[in-house]
């Protein structure tokens, strides 16, 4: 199991401040989830074919090409944001 020391190590990597009782809730999760990977190391994967993806795969992704619009489109594509500083601010897409 880790120990407090150990997990507050680990929070201090990942810039978090963290209390004793996180330190201890923590501590079993994490020592958890480290005992089931300890049990994933002992599975036989003897027989499992080791090639995740085939060698000759290539590029799904369309090569990028320039499509001229015309004054109609342009007019409707600026129209779906608002002009900020002579800039055109979008919808967030994420």
């Amino acid at each position: 199991m880790l120990t407090s020391e150990e997990i507050f190590h680990i929070a201090q990597l990942a810039k978090l401040e963290i209390s004793e009782a996180e330190a201890e809730k923590y501590s079993r999760e994490l020592s958890a989830i480290l005992s089931y990977v300890e049990q994933l190391d002992q599975a036989d994967i003897s027989s499992v074919n080791q090639e995740t993806r085939t060698l000759d795969s290539e590029n799904v992704l369309r090569e990028d090409e320039v499509k001229v619009w015309d004054q109609e489109e342009r007019e409707s594509a600026l129209r779906q944001g608002e002009i900020c500083d002579g800039l055109v601010k979008v919808k967030k897409v994420l």
